[in-house]
């Protein structure tokens, strides 16, 4: 695994399959407002979702890699974001 290629990869096909669910939700917004709506939020949660994909790809490249203090890191990093997340779930 190649950490840049791999989480650049991530970045750019997540924001791809966010964008193009966001725009069929606003085409079908012509014509039923409560699908769009449950659409939109599909995308938007994909959109949310993409930096905390990008973490786990890191991680899984840099224990490919053998690389322990930016695993941790990387580790630390997904308990800090899992908890904002689970935060502001409940929130």
């Amino acid at each position: 695994m190649d950490l840049d290629r791999d989480t650049s990869m991530v970045l750019k096909y997540g924001i791809a399959v966010a964008i193009c669910i966001l725009a069929v939700g606003a085409i079908i917004g012509a014509f039923d407002e409560g699908l769009s709506h449950t659409v939109m939020n599909g995308g938007l949660a994909v959109l949310i979702m993409i930096p905390f994909l990008s973490i786990i790809v890191s991680a899984v490249a840099l224990y490919m890699e053998k690389d322990r203090y930016w695993l941790l890191v990387a580790i630390g990093l997904l308990v800090i974001t899992g908890a904002g997340m689970a935060i502001a779930w409940y929130l």
